[in-house]
């Protein structure tokens, strides 16, 4: 049987400049969510708590915070905490526990998708096309995408982001190494094991058949943007954005 995984979108009405909001999502992270009653308001406590640990520069990665079953661990943080300016990133990327359930939640700040870069409701969108162009190449997978969030604020042109809005990715935790990596460790191997020459060539076709696949509708793909899994010898392609 067939798991269904139709996404629900849902946008605030863009006549108001004072908010405006994208969400988007699988059925079963909805059900995730009703099964643990008061998670939202968990994850938006320890939100907080991050935030200002990030804002006094204090941020670390390994730094875990918890609020009952909720568990969260930094796992890398993007720029210097300067609020002064604008230009310095200040996302952080997030191991998220939940009871037995493990994901990883992108957190970015508003302002960021004013220099181009994708908010987490289009990422998933992005990531639900490149799904349909991968489907039934062997060896390749798209990472198990379950919501999308994006809040704007502020007047302009059209909607700005300001500095306190912050938009969300949240994908299924999946083990692996980045591809780009993995790759650079094999090639080392090449002239001591005939075996690795023969599966970096193996990964690298399957990378070009995945460029070749998404084409130009989508923003530079790169091994820097996909897991390995040695056990399940399988490419994860994540972090995708359709051209604008």
């Amino acid at each position: 049987m067939q798991e269904s995984r139709e996404p629900q979108l849902s946008n605030d009405d863009p006549s108001k400049p004072e908010s405006g909001r994208d969400l988007v999502y699988v059925e079963e992270f909805k059900q995730l969510i009703r099964e643990h009653p008061g998670i939202i308001k968990s994850f938006l406590k320890l939100d907080k708590e991050i935030k200002e640990r990030k804002d006094s520069g204090k941020l670390s990665i390994g730094d875990t915070f918890r609020d009952g079953y909720l568990s969260i661990t930094i796992i890398d943080k993007l720029g210097k905490d300067k609020k002064s300016n604008p230009k310095v990133i200040r996302a952080y990327y997030m191991k998220v526990e939940i009871g037995n359930e493990t994901f990883f939640i992108k957190s970015i700040p508003g302002y960021q998708h004013n220099e181009g870069m994708s908010g987490g409701a289009k990422e998933f969108v992005s990531l639900e096309e490149t799904k349909r162009l991968l489907e039934g190449i062997s060896g390749v997978e798209v990472i198990d995408f379950q919501l999308g969030y994006e809040h704007k604020n502020g007047y302009g042109l059209g909607y700005e982001y300001t500095d306190d809005d912050r938009t969300y990715f949240v994908s299924k935790w999946r083990n692996g190494t980045r591809l780009d990596m993995y790759l650079f460790d094999l090639k080392e191997k090449i002239f001591l094991d005939q075996d690795s020459e023969s599966k970096y060539k193996n990964l690298l076709k399957r990378v070009e058949e995945i460029k070749t696949k998404l084409g130009d509708k989508f923003l530079e793909i790169n091994t820097a943007n996909m897991l390995y899994d040695k056990e399940a010898d399988k490419i994860i392609v994540y972090d995708t954005h359709l051209e604008k």
